[in-house]
């Protein structure tokens, strides 16, 4: 390493960073192979970006305040893709924000192997989560409380195809995966799990509290040879039982979500090949982690349902 720069040279370079981020969302810069025909909003940049929100792209932009991201990959995917055309604007973003996090151009090691940025769901099929409303989704009792039923399975996903990008260009390779350490949480404004449910105080033999307010972790059942999460850990027919926030008005949006730490994979390619030491599959799980929308905390986003109790629909994220 290098001798670190002083303050007025990094903020300098964040601030070329913030140029650079900037004209290729005025110009609508896409590695997608489609024409550029408007500019990128900054909601619709967080939506293609996937693991960021509207106001994480203002302050990447923000060239008097800018904010450096943490992770300069899925930008570049967005933006530049593995087109050759692109390769030498791909490689100054990428160099420019090495200077913005006070890093040497030449400790930069080759791009590794990652795989292409989707969502989970397209990328393995190991949970599976809905939440089934009636005609009035998440009726309140009689009580005041909400009832929410839903159901969540896992299963080894086995002989799935992935796409990754070696050498500039895109291969397929087929992996067995599945989760070991799933999170199961609940968000909302307005709602909370009633007192006496798992999430708060109650006892289940397939799941343990979880690291975060109103969550679990799942435990069980688990494949024997791969101790994969599997089947539906919650008893048959789940319903979630939520009582309103103290001081709150309205509805609101309640979030149920499937989480996992980058580590908690199971990955093995299925042809049982040289790649199965445990060194191998760890860097097989971070490649694929690299490539999946995160929360705040750099956990995976597995799957996310949002319901309304005042409409009559869900939305998948």
């Amino acid at each position: 390493m290098g001798r670190p720069p002083s303050r007025a040279m990094y903020r300098e370079h964040r601030r070329k960073l913030a140029q650079m981020i900037d004209a290729a969302l005025e110009v609508g810069q896409r590695g997608d192979g489609r024409a550029w025909t408007a500019p990128w909003s900054n909601l619709g940049f967080a939506k293609a970006h996937g693991a960021c929100d509207e106001s994480g792209v203002r302050s990447w932009r923000n060239i008097e305040n800018p904010v450096r991201p943490s992770s300069i990959i899925p930008l570049l995917n967005v933006f530049y893709g593995d087109r050759p055309e692109h390769a030498e604007a791909r490689d100054a973003m990428r160099v420019a924000w090495r200077l913005a996090g006070g890093l040497d151009v030449e400790d930069a090691p080759p791009e590794p192997r990652t795989i292409i940025a989707t969502q989970f769901s397209e990328v393995a099929e190991v949970v599976y989560l809905l939440v089934n409303q009636p005609e009035q989704p998440a009726i309140p009792d009689n009580s005041g409380r909400l009832i929410l039923p839903f159901t969540l399975r896992f299963q080894l996903d086995k002989n799935r195809k992935v796409k990754i990008v070696r050498g500039g260009k895109v291969h397929e390779v087929r992996i067995d995966i599945g989760v070991t350490e799933p999170l199961f949480a609940v968000t909302s404004a307005h709602w909370q799990p009633v007192a006496e449910s798992v999430f708060r105080s109650g006892e289940h033999p397939r799941m343990k509290p979880g690291p975060i307010r109103d969550s679990v972790q799942l435990i069980g059942e688990q494949d024997p040879d791969t101790k994969v999460i599997i089947n539906a850990p919650f008893d048959a027919d789940p319903k979630m039982v939520l009582e309103r926030r103290l001081d709150t008005v309205g509805d609101g949006i309640i979030t149920l979500s499937v989480l996992s730490p980058c580590e908690g994979f199971y990955v093995k390619p299925s042809d049982g090949g040289v790649h199965t030491t445990p060194t191998q599959k760890a860097v097989l799980a971070a490649l694929l982690a690299s490539a999946i929308p995160h929360d705040d905390s750099g956990r995976l986003i597995l799957e996310r349902v949002q319901v309304s109790p005042s409409a009559k629909r869900e939305v998948n994220q």
